[in-house]
């Protein structure tokens, strides 16, 4: 996937994507913490030696507030149109 023009992009709440396209939607507390523990799977070694004295727990929740709390709150993820027609995303 290639993005080409970020200042074209925009809102469409209205707009059902077909199963095999991408879209971008406001991340869910759930995803974030998915994604820190990808991240501590991957990286927990080197997490474990930044986060000193945190377990890891803390340090998924500790990474999934930052993601949280990127871009004012609600940092947005790409997911697939299946998985939104699943339900899977927050609808705002």
């Amino acid at each position: 996937m290639v993005h080409v023009d970020w200042k074209a992009d925009q809102r469409r709440p209205d707009h059902v994507p077909a199963p095999d396209q991408r879209v971008f939607v406001s991340i869910t507390i759930e995803r974030a913490r998915a994604s820190a523990w990808t991240r501590m799977a991957v990286r927990g070694v080197e997490l474990r030696s930044s986060f000193e004295g945190m377990t890891d727990v803390e340090i998924v929740e500790h990474l999934a507030k930052e993601y949280m709390d990127y871009g004012g709150g609600g940092g947005p993820i790409v997911i697939t149109g299946a998985e939104y027609l699943a339900g899977q995303e927050v609808r705002r």
